[in-house]
């Protein structure tokens, strides 16, 4: 018997909330939105280690509670870049 483990790729900011968020800022130019885009997955993952880190489950599927962590997802992901 073969089990698979399928990997969730959450993520808590798009590249349109990305690019809405911060608009003013130099986007990278070549692979922009793939590099967006990755840094915005790798923070999500580091927010949901803070989560579990907290006791509770993660991801976080209530609207309320990815839009509280939305912000700090796309500051992170800023920062990545």
């Amino acid at each position: 018997m073969t089990v698979k483990l399928w990997l969730r790729k959450t993520m808590y900011a798009t590249y349109e909330e990305y690019i809405s968020e911060f608009r003013n800022d130099q986007i990278p130019h070549d692979e922009g939105e793939a590099r967006i885009v990755r840094a915005l997955e790798k923070a999500s993952r580091l927010a949901d280690s803070y989560i579990r880190a907290g006791g509770l489950d993660a991801p976080v599927t209530d609207a309320g509670g990815i839009e509280d962590i939305k912000g700090f997802v796309l500051d992170i992901g800023r920062y990545y870049l």
